[in-house]
C-alpha cells in the first residue's frame, strides 16, 4: 500500500500543472507549438519536423514572417537531429539569406548551418564558410566546427590554428572540462605524426635498384618478399634462356620479367602512399574516439 504522504507528493505537481492550465488558457497556436517543442525535446525529431512544418504553413497564411522564420529554424533543427542534413541545409540557407530570426541568436543559425554541411561530409566547404564568416572570431562553436572540418579534410595546419585559438588565453577563455578537452586536442595536433613519413619516390627508386626493397621501406614485408622472389625467378629464367641461346623462351620470360619489374616499382610507390594514408587515418580515428564529435555535439534544448 502506498503511504499517504507519497500520494500527496505525486498528486501535488499534477494538480499545480492543471491549475496553471486552467488559469492561463492557451491558444490553439500555443498548444501546437508546445506539442512541437515536446516532440523535439523527447527526441521524436521526424514528428517534430512535421509539426513545425504545419506551424510554418499556418504562419505563412497570416503573413507573420517573424513566427514563420522561427518555425523554419526549428523545422530545420529537427531534420538535422533526425539525420537529414541535406534538407536542413536548404532551410538554414534560406534563414541566413532572410536575416536574423527573432529570439534566436544569429550565430546559432549559422552554427546549425555549418553542422548541416559537416554531417554531409562537405568538410572543405564547412571550413571555408566558417573561416570567412563574421562569427568565426566570436563563436567558439563555429571555430571548433571549422577545426574538425579541417581535420577530416586533412588540412592539418588550419586545424592546429583553430584549436590553438580555442585552447590558448585570448578571445574565448574557455575553462572547465570543455577548455581541458580543447587543450588536449590542440596538444595532440601539435604532436601529430608525420603523415608523409614514407616518400613514394624513395620507395620506387629502392624497388628499381632491388625489387622488393621499396615495399620493405613502406613496411609491407610480405609484398617485399613476393616481389623479390618473383623478379628473381623470372630474371633467372630469362638469363638462363639467353645463356642456352633459347631465344623464344628468353623473349617470353623477358617480357614477363619486364612486366613484374615495372609492376614492382609502381606497387612500391603505392605502398608508400597507402602507408602515409593509414597513418593519417589512424590519427583521425584516435582523435574521433577520444573526442567524439557527432550529431549530439551540442545541446538540443529549446
Amino acid at each position: 500500500m502506498i503511504p499517504l504522504t507519497e500520494s500527496f507528493r505525486t498528486i501535488t505537481p499534477i494538480a499545480i500543472l492543471i491549475g496553471i492550465l486552467l488559469v492561463t488558457p492557451l491558444t490553439a497556436a500555443d498548444r501546437d507549438e508546445d506539442y512541437a517543442r515536446f516532440l523535439f525535446q523527447s527526441g521524436h525529431f521526424d514528428e517534430a519536423a512535421r509539426q513545425y512544418l504545419f506551424l510554418r504553413y499556418r504562419a505563412s497564411k497570416t503573413a507573420d514572417r517573424t513566427m514563420e522564420n522561427r518555425y523554419i529554424y526549428w523545422m530545420a533543427r529537427s531534420r538535422l537531429e533526425a539525420g537529414n542534413p541535406k534538407n536542413a541545409e536548404a532551410e538554414f540557407r534560406r534563414l541566413l539569406e532572410a536575416g536574423p530570426v527573432s529570439s534566436i541568436a544569429p550565430d546559432e543559425v549559422f552554427t546549425q548551418y555549418l553542422r548541416s554541411l559537416f554531417f554531409q561530409r562537405k568538410f572543405n566547404e564547412t571550413a571555408f564558410d566558417a573561416e570567412n564568416s563574421p562569427h568565426y572570431g566570436r563563436s567558439p562553436r563555429v571555430v571548433e566546427i571549422a577545426g574538425w572540418s579541417n581535420i577530416n579534410a586533412g588540412n592539418w595546419e588550419a586545424a592546429s590554428s583553430a584549436f590553438a585559438a580555442l585552447s590558448s588565453p585570448g578571445a574565448f577563455e574557455l575553462s572547465g572540462p570543455d577548455g581541458e578537452r580543447l587543450r588536449e586536442i590542440a596538444g595532440m595536433l601539435n604532436d601529430r605524426p608525420d603523415f608523409r613519413e614514407k616518400s613514394p619516390a624513395a620507395a620506387a627508386i629502392l624497388s628499381a635498384l632491388l625489387p622488393g626493397a621499396g615495399h620493405a621501406y613502406a613496411g609491407n614485408w610480405s609484398n617485399a618478399f613476393g616481389a623479390f622472389i618473383l623478379n628473381a625467378i623470372f630474371g633467372g629464367l630469362t638469363a638462363y634462356s639467353i645463356h642456352e641461346r633459347d631465344w623464344g623462351y628468353a623473349a617470353f620470360f623477358g617480357v614477363l620479367e619486364a612486366g613484374w619489374y615495372a609492376g614492382n616499382i609502381t606497387s612500391a610507390w603505392q605502398e608508400a602512399v597507402l602507408y602515409n594514408r593509414r597513418t593519417e587515418n589512424d590519427f583521425k580515428a584516435t582523435l574521433s574516439a577520444r573526442f567524439p564529435f557527432g550529431l549530439g555535439a551540442y545541446e538540443k534544448g529549446q
